[in-house]
């Protein structure tokens, strides 16, 4: 396995890692709601978004993520 297909794959396992505690975070303040306990969804809502932030610099850190469809298309047949 080359550099670049270790990164690649180390830097998916990071994006896979964050969606799952983005689902967690999503789940605790649903339950929350549910529960009507209104102190607890503003903690809830602030831990969503610092996951939903993290998810996003992971995704963003996955190499040639930013390439557009064509590019990556061309990528992929060479």
């Amino acid at each position: 396995m080359t550099r670049d297909e270790e990164n690649e794959q180390l830097t998916g396992a990071v994006a896979k890692k964050e969606s799952e505690a983005l689902s967690v975070a999503l789940h605790a303040l649903l339950s929350s709601i549910d529960k009507n306990r209104l102190q607890e969804v503003g903690q809830r809502v602030g831990d969503l978004n610092h996951r939903l932030d993290a998810l996003r610099k992971a995704v963003r850190a996955i190499p040639g993520i930013d390439l557009s469809e064509h590019e990556q298309s061309e990528r992929i047949l060479s």
